[in-house]
């Protein structure tokens, strides 16, 4: 949102130097965009929302496969998931992403939590939406 209303601040000011009564179009367009933006990003519902969206908290006991892409620098933990729409349970995914440094100890890590749980080597293709 900060490039779009920067992109058209920009050509508003062209605008105006063309014809000052398009000063009108600057309050209207970018500014409104403008007071849009500070207004999500000090709004505490909105960061609220956004950060709780992220953050999910499982049990080491739900977890059933762990994946390992070194290449990549991914762990990804399956585990089954309640999917409302179809009334089943599927299988679904969680990703860790490391640093390349911190990948083995945090491989390691997770590993001495799940010592019963297989742990499989190959390429993780991450699920986008």
């Amino acid at each position: 949102m900060k490039i779009v209303t920067v992109i058209a601040a920009i050509a508003v000011v062209f605008l105006i130097a063309l014809d000052p009564s398009n000063f009108i179009f600057a309050l209207i367009g970018p500014g409104g965009m403008g007071l849009l933006y500070l207004s999500l990003a000090n709004s505490k519902e909105f960061q609220e929302m956004h950060s709780l969206y992220r953050h999910n908290v499982y049990d080491w006991s739900e977890i059933k496969k762990v994946y390992a892409d070194r290449s990549r620098h991914l762990i990804s933990l399956e585990y089954e998931w309640f999917n409302e729409n179809q009334k089943k349970i599927l299988p679904w995914w969680t990703y860790v992403f490391c640093q390349r440094k911190e990948y083995a100890s945090n491989l390691e890590l997770i590993k001495s939590y799940l010592p019963d749980t297989p742990c499989v080597e190959e390429k993780v293709e991450v699920l986008q939406f």
